[in-house]
This record gives C-alpha cells, structure tokens and sequence, in this order.
C-alpha cells in the first residue's frame, strides 16, 4: 500500500515495454491504496482519463510521449480522482516503468542512430554516383566536341564524289587506227569518281568500279535515319582506302575522307543492280572531249587516254606549226595563233570557226591554212571556198598575192562549170 505505480497492458506486460509509450493505452499515475479478497489491487489514478501524464512521471503536465519524438504541448485537465480495481499483473512500479522507458529510448535511439548511419552511407554513395555521372558527362561533351572538329576537318579535306561513265576498250575488240573509229571499239561502265577537296575536275581524280562504290553507298543508306536525326545533313562523310585511291595521295594504307551524298548513294546502288541500264554509247567527238579534259561525267581507262595522246593514233597536240615561207614575216602574233590553231583542228578532222573581229585578217589566216595544206601534201584534192559575191574579187586577189601557187577556179554565174579534176 502507498506503492507509486503505472498501468501496463496485456500486450506488453510479457515483453515489459510500458504502456505509456504506446500511446493511447497510457494512464496518469496511480498509488496502491489497497487489496481486494479476490488478490485485486485498488488503485487511485489522478488525472483525467485519455490525458496521460509525462512518460518521465512528471504528473500533471498533460504531455503525450506517444510519437517518441518532442512532446507535444496538450490542454491541462484537473478532473477528479478515480479508483480502479486492476490485478498485479497490469501494473509495474513507477521505478520500474522509468527504467523501461529508458531502455526502450535507448534501443530506439540505437536503432535511429543505425538508420541515421545507413542514411549518410546511402548519401555518400548517391554523391559518389552523382560525381561519376558528372566525370561522363565531360568526358561525352569532349567527345562531341571532338567528333564536331573531327567533322569540321572531315568537310572541309573530304574529296567530293560524282557518278561518272567509265571508258575502256572492250576486250577482244580490235583497237582502231585513229581516234575517230574509237567509239566502235571502247566499252561503257558505270563508276563513281572521287576528286580532290577542291571539286571532282580539280586536280588529280580516282576511280571507283561501281560495285566497289556500292559498298561506301550501302553504310550511308543504313544509317540514313540515325544520320538524319542526329544532324539533318544529306552528306555524309566516310573513311575509305584501296588501291583505286592510290592517286589521291601516293599511299595505300591512308584513308581518305569521302563525302557522299544520300541522294548519290541510292543512285550509286541503283545502277550497281545486275539489270541496272549501262550508260548510253558516246560518240568519237564526245570521247575527244573527254579526253581533252572537257567532260566530267566520263573517266577515259589509261589505256584509252594514252591512245588519245599517241603520235599515230591520237590527237594532234603541237601548236608550233611552220608558217607557209610566203607569209612567215606577214602573219601578226595573234594572227599565227590561229593559223596554228586552224592547221592543228584541220590535222584532228575538226571544223572550225574563226570568229574575229571584221578587219582582223580571217581571210588570210585562211589562206595560209590552205597554203600549209598543199605544201604537206594534204590537199590532194580541190578545197571549196564559199563567199559573198561582193567578195570574190577579193579572194583572187588576196590569193594571188599571198599564195600565188595556189590555183584557183571561180565557179560562178551562168557560164560556171566544175573543173575535169
């Protein structure tokens, strides 16, 4: 009797965790007052019901302790006492009470502490993610930047491309006296031709067969959609090295960067196709011009440009023909320059046309050509000179006096009549 003594639930007089620091199951300090015959104590509370006291005993503070953390601030209550009959086992001392407290604050502050460690460990570990995601996200913008230079240099030193017609001699054809029996003796492929940074005619030029070509088109038609999202650009450049690339830089295991368009690249695999069309036959003339550098879109084989640049069967290149003795010390600079020019297209069997001003002397570079003809015996037969009428008086007369072994025959008005030979 007199003991100081605290209510303890069921549930947790066995594990000896008081009531008060469950919550709503504590009650305000009580004192024995007395025993029951049945073994029953009889118990004075003070304090309202549901208002507990401060779990440290501190009666009368009206504090509730049942969230463990800082004590919540609760209305005072100063209801009357109330007695309760309760067996022994719902209660434990205040002494007892306290020092369950204090062990069940202590385990809880070891395990707070434990939580606390985890937590900081777990912080440590998501700042050393933090700092790693960090370091590669440099490391990716260094390597865009350097993919960006790597670009910039690839577009400006990459050598254009141009889908070309490729000339060789077809084999087991018998090779043509003159250039101007070639076309019957050559044989058309498609190619792509590879040029020097400054444009595909700049400089020195290689050449792909087209089914080399189709290897280089097929990797920029795969990665059309990956290409496209990333940049938008409808070039793309490409790293390639070959014996056909020798000539772009002397070296056969240096990659060369290529720029092929996507619109090229389908184009490319397009006419890689075993029933793709061939190029269409070219024309003598039209070789001629390809092999004088006037058309990009046909690559003459070695073998056929030397054929064009033989002394016996190619075109005739020397501009220093002799002036006729008649008019070695008449012809003006300019004016030797395009009898030299008349006589060198004569040799090829090409046509001219000699467009100088009106009193520049066309007429006389006309009749040195004719003169040059005759004297290297290259005019076995009569040369036909049409004119205005007003001017046939001039010619017989320029003739004469500038090539008076030159015959000539008018072949004019009613009485005219062709000569026997």
């Amino acid at each position: 009797r007199g003991d100081r003594v605290r209510r303890t639930a069921p549930a947790t007089a066995a594990s000896g965790v008081p009531s008060a620091l469950g919550g709503a199951e504590a009650s305000a300090p009580g004192v024995v007052t007395g025993c029951t015959e049945s073994g029953l104590l009889t118990v004075r509370f003070s304090g309202s019901p549901g208002y507990p006291s401060n779990p440290f005993g501190r009666s009368g503070s009206g504090m509730d302790f049942s969230i463990y953390g800082w004590p919540q601030a609760a209305p005072q209550h100063s209801g009357p006492a109330r007695v309760e009959t309760l067996p022994p086992e719902m209660l434990c001392t205040e002494a007892a009470w306290h020092r369950r407290a204090a062990e069940a604050c202590a385990a809880q502050e070891a395990a707070l502490a434990a939580d606390v460690a985890r937590g900081q460990s777990a912080h440590a570990a998501a700042q050393e993610k933090v700092q790693e995601a960090l370091k590669q996200l440099n490391a990716a913008d260094e390597a865009w930047s350097k993919a960006c230079r790597a670009l910039t240099k690839a577009t400006k030193s990459a050598h254009p491309t141009a889908v070309a017609t490729s000339v060789r001699f077809a084999p087991g054809v018998a090779r043509p006296a003159v250039w101007r029996d070639l076309a019957r003796s050559v044989a058309y492929a498609w190619c792509l031709q590879v040029g020097s940074p400054g444009g595909v005619k700049d400089g020195s030029a290689a050449v792909l067969a087209i089914g080399d070509a189709a290897v280089l088109a097929r990797s920029v038609n795969s990665n059309e959609a990956v290409a496209d999202a990333l940049s938008g650009r409808s070039t793309h450049y490409l790293s390639a090295k070959g014996q056909p690339l020798r000539t772009l830089h002397g070296k056969r295991a240096t990659a060369v960067p290529v720029a092929l368009k996507l619109k090229m690249a389908k184009e490319v695999l397009k006419k890689a196709k075993a029933k793709a069309t061939p190029p269409e036959a070219l024309h003598s003339f039209a070789l001629l011009k390809a092999a004088l550098g006037a058309m990009d879109n046909i690559v003459l084989d070695p073998e056929v440009q030397a054929f064009f640049d033989g002394p016996e069967t190619g075109i005739i290149r020397s501009k220093d023909v002799q002036v006729p003795k008649s008019l070695e010390s008449v012809l003006r600079p300019y004016q030797r320059t395009g009898f030299q020019w008349l006589v060198n297209n004569a040799r090829n069997g090409l046509g001219c046309i000699l467009a100088d001003d009106m009193g520049l002397g066309k007429t006389i570079q006309a009749i040195a050509l004719l003169q040059y003809m005759k004297d290297s015996g290259q005019l076995s037969q009569p040369a036909l000179v049409v004119v205005p009428m007003s001017l046939l008086a001039t010619w017989r007369r320029e003739i004469k006096r500038w090539a008076p072994e030159l015959g000539v025959h008018t072949y004019h008005g009613t009485g005219r009549k062709l000569l026997a030979s």
